[in-house]
């Protein structure tokens, strides 16, 4: 994780895109 304010957006989509991938996986591995 990037420290300082100036990241706080950048991680944010960081965290999303991460999610997306989690239940990506999630979706194809149980479906």
């Amino acid at each position: 994780p990037r420290g300082g304010g100036a990241g706080a957006g950048q991680d944010t989509a960081d965290h999303l895109i991460y999610f997306s991938f989690y239940h990506f996986f999630l979706y194809k591995r149980f479906f």
